[in-house]
């Protein structure tokens, strides 16, 4: 029999034997008969198993239990004696915001983290929450009502959202590095077996074999250095990219990648170098960066490399982990902007289309012009030939009309039913002509 591992649960030590690389949902649902948290869709896109860690809302299907070394974990049981979690169990009755109930316990979770954090949109709150019965409209006024009578939250976004513990140092099944260098090594030692995790909302469970290396709670990996070049760590989350005055200074349309991914559940996990490492076309991170010809640092045991963030994918060996991203100061005062069309506005992932823009102005006339399309090819695109169109010319609707077929032109996108290529290829025409349209002519 496995060794028991000590976990935190609801302000009480318990001891469970699951494998590490188990989820939390199984973990509380099998083990501690915590039966509140729901398993809805076991990828992270219903919410309804949303857990608190450390007081921040989490998806309890994408938390290994491996990564709850030191931490404090919260379900829906645990805010029985809580005051703002009764208030809102309350007011989800008074406002009939409860029809099945199954997705209740994970909506009044996660607007407990967003009140206590002091977040302004109670939609933002409620962003990676799904429910099939009530349409809404109740679940916000309850939550709304209570947040209303709370408004002296804080939240410190500044920090790295995880701790390099593990419930048990010397279990080969779940490795924990307590340093860059040994994540490297471990790596190495593992090879095609190891699988390499930080937030870990791109995985859902490890292939049979595979061992967890993570490197989610590296400090190294957390930080946004602006040095004489802009340095972004691979493990810097998208909460702390939105929450960053810096980064919305600096990057805007990365900023604005930002308050387009996902939930607050996703995002306080999910990692920039993640969206990079995964590869895929819709990555939110991937057009942001394009604008600004980032590349990609990669390291392993043979040493440190840069590559271009366009090959980063594909060019990325099995052993080299992707620990930074490097790119040079933009000129300030750009206009630059992000848009993305998405299934839902809360989904992390499989963009429909997305569109970052961003160009030196004077007066009317464009310079320096880049425009990256995302989920539109097998990888980011630059659209070049759009670029040169808007590029030392007179702005005018023709011009921007142009360029957006241009750009369209350029998109080569897969055609299935999430949509068809030539709705991809529309709506790349058409998000640039609209904000190219608004923000130059009207």
């Amino acid at each position: 029999m496995a060794e028991p591992h000590v976990i935190r649960v609801n302000e009480g030590d318990h001891e469970v034997v699951s494998d590490p690389r188990s989820p939390l949902l199984d973990v509380l649902r099998d083990e501690l008969r915590l039966t509140g948290t729901k398993d809805g869709c076991s990828e992270g896109e219903c919410g309804a198993c949303t857990v608190l860690v450390d007081g921040q809302a989490r998806m309890a299907c994408l938390t290994p239990l491996g990564t709850l070394a030191g931490r404090e974990v919260t379900t829906i049981e645990g805010l029985r004696d809580d005051p703002i979690g009764e208030r809102l169990v309350a007011a989800f009755g008074a406002a009939g915001a409860v029809q099945c109930g199954f997705c209740s316990p994970g909506f009044v979770v996660a607007a407990r983290a967003g009140i206590v954090a002091g977040d302004s949109s109670v939609l933002d709150m409620l962003r990676g929450n799904l429910c099939r019965c009530t349409g809404y409209a109740a679940i916000v006024e309850a939550v709304t009502d209570v947040a209303l009578e709370h408004r002296n939250g804080y939240r410190d976004h500044s920090g790295p959202q995880g701790r390099p513990a593990s419930l048990d140092p010397d279990d080969p099944r779940f490795i924990v590095p307590r340093s860059i260098t040994e994540a490297c090594e471990a790596v190495a030692r593992l090879g095609e077996d190891a699988l390499v995790i930080a937030g870990g909302t791109g995985r859902i469970m490890p292939a049979p074999g595979a061992t967890p290396v993570w490197i989610g709670g590296l400090p190294k990996l957390s930080r946004i250095e602006p040095l004489s070049k802009f340095r972004i760590g691979a493990g810097v989350t998208w909460e702390r990219l939105r929450m960053s005055g810096r980064i919305h200074h600096v990057l805007p349309a990365l900023a604005q990648a930002a308050e387009a991914f996902g939930g607050p559940q996703i995002r306080n996990v999910a990692t920039i170098g993640g969206n990079i490492a995964l590869g895929s076309p819709g990555g939110d991170a991937l057009p942001a960066l394009a604008i600004h010809d980032a590349s990609v640092e990669l390291r392993s045991t043979a040493g440190t490399r840069l590559v271009p963030l366009a090959e980063a994918a594909a060019g990325r060996r099995p052993d080299e982990l992707v620990t930074a991203v490097v790119l040079k100061h933009p000129e300030p005062d750009r206009l630059e902007f992000f848009v993305k069309v998405a299934p839902r506005k809360g989904r992390a992932v499989i963009d429909k289309v997305s569109v970052a823009f961003s160009a030196i102005r004077k007066e009317n006339r464009l310079a320096d012009v880049r425009i990256a399309l995302g989920s539109a090819g097998p990888t980011v695109i630059r659209a070049t030939a759009a670029e040169q169109l808007l590029t030392d010319s007179w702005v005018s609707a023709e011009r921007i009309a142009a360029a957006a077929a241009a750009a369209e032109a350029v998109a080569d996108p897969i055609d299935d039913v999430r949509p068809t290529a030539d709705h991809r290829r529309r709506l790349v025409r058409g998000i640039l002509t609209r904000e190219l349209t608004r923000r130059l002519l009207l």
